[in-house]
């Protein structure tokens, strides 16, 4: 009888520790990107580009559901600042990454997330200056 309640207790406390996983192992792949993201550095071909008082306000929000708006602050000084917000869709992609699409602009932007940074890149063709290499990085709000 000794020997029964043993296994018996081996048993409760292995599925005592099962059950007491980290959240963070829990968390669905697709909560980490929701939320607000505030700009915080941009690259362009691989060189940083400051980023002025008017521009560091810059946003993306994602929401549940796959719906995503990015508002972009542009402007010389703060009294001349003036934004827009362009709304698009995004997906989980199966290497993890996630996938950008701005429906009205045609384009679309791979992202990825590590630690508490949201990283994406994409290629413009730039009138004056040809095709460029931009680099977004975003941190959570």
């Amino acid at each position: 009888m000794k020997k029964l309640f043993l296994f018996a207790g081996i048993v409760l406390l292995a599925a005592g520790f099962a059950s007491c996983s980290s959240d963070d192992d829990n968390e669905m792949p697709e909560e980490r990107i929701l939320g607000i993201w505030n700009i915080d550095r941009l690259l362009i071909d691989e060189n940083f580009v400051e980023l002025n008082e008017c521009e560091r306000r810059s946003t993306i929000q994602f929401f549940a559901g796959g719906d995503f708006t990015e508002t972009i602050y542009d402007g010389e000084n703060p009294a001349s600042c003036r934004n827009f917000t362009i709304d698009g869709n995004w997906r989980r992609l199966a290497n993890g990454g996630y996938e950008l699409e701005y429906p009205e602009e045609e384009f679309t932007v791979n992202a990825t997330i590590a630690s508490s940074e949201l990283t994406m890149q994409y290629t413009l063709d730039d009138e004056d200056e040809g095709e460029q290499e931009y680099v977004r990085i975003y941190r959570k709000n």
